[in-house]
């Protein structure tokens, strides 16, 4: 078993060949699960395998390489090979933009590299959540927007960084201002078409800069379209004692989308009705909103203790039922939709 990563949420370490992440608190987990869950089967991002919520671990497949260290190995990389990790790289953020989400913190140590057969995907899932609620004020520095705004343009505005430190053989050290990476564009970058490209891309005006899909198009000549969440699988459920419940704990603790979780519980409840009746009301409630918080909360914060202090249970037991929650795809689909 060996460490192959650190971050501000854990450490990643290879066991029996994936990779494990290992979360200090719960709610990190949470959200990464979520995320983990939604975005499955997408070509270009990480792929999630599994979570274990009593040990606070999160299971991916592993990649040899970040794109840091790619860029590394060489001064240059081949262009074609540039080529093939750009093409990628915009697949991923065009698969997980088209889903309405942001990813919140692009930069190359987040982007995993495969070289045979030569694969690149879109890792650490952490702060993604849809547009209104994602982290994007915690985007490391270099790769945050000085003007931050939680929208798809934010991680165009990263990702036109990282392109710019590809193409131009470079790595940006400091947080620069629209001016200097205008500059070191227009004197590192010396193909026109990609120069008018990464100027657009990191654009004072967040509404002018363009889709990731646009950038693939003038890039490479190809329009690539991924079909958008579908919002017409949802069913009404009719639990007052849920609503009530979660009505009271939103209330008091600033919870943002407590109708959302409401529909995806009760989804839940529908089809796990013998286990609801086992724990009750307010313990499926507290679980719910503690995802909620860990989702898409930004300056409030219910956790696993406080939920089991609400309802008289062990952390333990909200702990458990949190992760089948987080686990299960339609609880994700009705969380996740906008």
């Amino acid at each position: 078993m060996a460490e192959v990563g650190k971050g501000a949420y854990g450490t990643v370490t290879i066991v029996d060949g994936n990779a494990v992440k290992q979360f200090r608190k719960c709610s990190h987990l949470v959200q990464e699960c979520v995320a983990g869950v939604f975005l499955r089967g997408q070509e270009n991002v990480v792929e999630f395998i599994d979570a274990d919520f009593k040990n606070t671990t999160l299971t991916m497949k592993a990649y040899p390489l970040t794109l840091r260290k790619w860029l590394n190995e060489t001064e240059s990389q081949p262009k074609h090979l540039k080529d093939e990790a750009a093409r990628q790289i915009l697949k991923g953020l065009i698969e997980i933009h088209s889903l309405h989400l942001v990813h919140g913190d692009m930069k190359p140590g987040n982007i995993l590299v495969d070289r045979d057969p030569f694969r690149v995907v879109i890792a650490d899932l952490g702060f993604i959540s849809l547009r209104p609620y994602s982290k994007c004020e915690r985007t490391a520095a270099v790769y945050r927007d000085t003007n931050v705004k939680s929208c798809h343009g934010h991680d165009i505005y990263s990702t036109g960084i990282i392109l710019l430190e590809m193409y131009g053989d470079l790595k940006v050290k400091t947080q620069g201002t629209y001016e200097e990476l205008r500059e070191a564009i227009t004197n590192e970058i010396h193909d026109k078409t990609m120069r008018k490209i990464l100027r657009a891309m990191i654009n004072e005006d967040h509404n002018k800069r363009p889709s990731a899909g646009k950038i693939y198009y003038k890039m490479f000549g190809e329009k690539i379209l991924y079909p958008s969440i579908n919002s017409n699988f949802e069913a009404d459920y009719n639990y007052p004692e849920i609503r009530a419940c979660m009505k009271t704990l939103a209330d008091r603790y600033n919870i943002i989308r407590p109708n959302r979780g409401y529909k995806a519980l009760s989804n839940y409840v529908e089809r796990h009705n013998k286990s609801y009746q086992k724990h009750g009301c307010e313990v499926y409630s507290a679980c719910m909103i503690f995802i909620l918080s860990s989702v898409f909360g930004r300056y409030t914060t219910f956790d696993q203790k406080q939920a089991a202090k609400f309802c008289g249970c062990s952390s333990g037991l909200i702990v458990r039922i949190t992760g089948k929650l987080c686990m299960d795809g339609d609880v994700v689909q009705y969380l996740m939709t906008p």
